[in-house]
């Protein structure tokens, strides 16, 4: 479980530092105007747009079929959504302006609710340590269930795949945000 949550952490990093490298870029003047859906799916002002990167994911894989392609692009949808659940629900632009404490509050668990009264309470540290565990084996447990829709996402794609396809999304495509579709 440690080098999962070693690798989550590793896959946060490395998005924010595209993120990053993506607002220089357009900084500098490489962003915005015509051909900014070959930069990673990021138009206008880099604004994260999904069609522009179903284009390039598409160019690549060299599918000219539609039917196939509606096939294929529900899958790859499937991938970048349950990618972005991995990490945390900061996908593409989800990072943006978050600063450390994330953006706006999500709803507490009942995990969360009860070590919250017990913080508010100042209950017994003992107390306040066991109601922490349960918020940890809870957020463990959640992620651990988001990861595995995450594989299961990536088997779906690849069922529909060539090999040849299945190597083009393993490696990172140039134009596409976020390195890799395919681990």
């Amino acid at each position: 479980m440690n080098i999962l949550k070693k690798t989550l952490i590793l896959a946060g990093c490395v998005s924010a530092l595209g993120l990053g490298c993506s607002d220089l870029m357009a900084q500098v003047g490489g962003g915005g105007g015509a051909g900014a859906g070959r930069r990673g799916g990021r138009a206008g002002g880099g604004a994260f747009n999904p069609q522009a990167m179903l284009d390039t994911y598409r160019r690549a894989l060299g599918v000219t079929d539609d039917t196939e392609w509606s096939a294929i692009s529900a899958k790859i949808t499937a991938v970048t959504e349950a990618r972005t659940a991995a990490m945390g629900g900061r996908g593409a632009g989800g990072c943006r302006g978050s600063g450390a404490g994330g953006g706006a509050a999500a709803a507490q668990t009942d995990a969360e609710a009860a070590l919250q009264k017990a913080v508010d309470d100042k209950a017994p540290s003992a107390e306040i340590k066991t109601k922490i565990a349960a918020v940890r084996a809870e957020r463990q447990t959640k992620q651990a269930a988001v990861q595995a829709a995450y594989v299961k996402a990536q088997d779906e794609l690849r069922a529909l795949l060539t090999a040849r396809q299945e190597a083009i999304l393993t490696l990172p495509i140039q134009g596409v945000f976020g390195g890799p579709l395919l681990q």
